[in-house]
């Protein structure tokens, strides 16, 4: 998670606290019961959608 939240504020640094991790958790690729559960949280971290939508915010 942290080299990730790092990885988006190299590409962008412009994002705020809030919006790496609203990027982090919307990017995830969603594990188990659809939505944020407490197995999986909010799934697993797909750094390339996250990049994305760091590169576009």
């Amino acid at each position: 998670m942290a080299g990730l939240a790092g990885l988006l504020l190299s590409a962008n640094p412009n994002l705020t606290n809030r919006e790496v991790i609203d990027i982090i958790k919307n990017s995830a690729y969603d594990l188990g019961i659809p939505g944020n559960d407490s197995d999986f949280g909010n799934g697993l971290i797909d750094v390339k959608n996250a990049l994305e939508a760091a590169l576009n915010e």
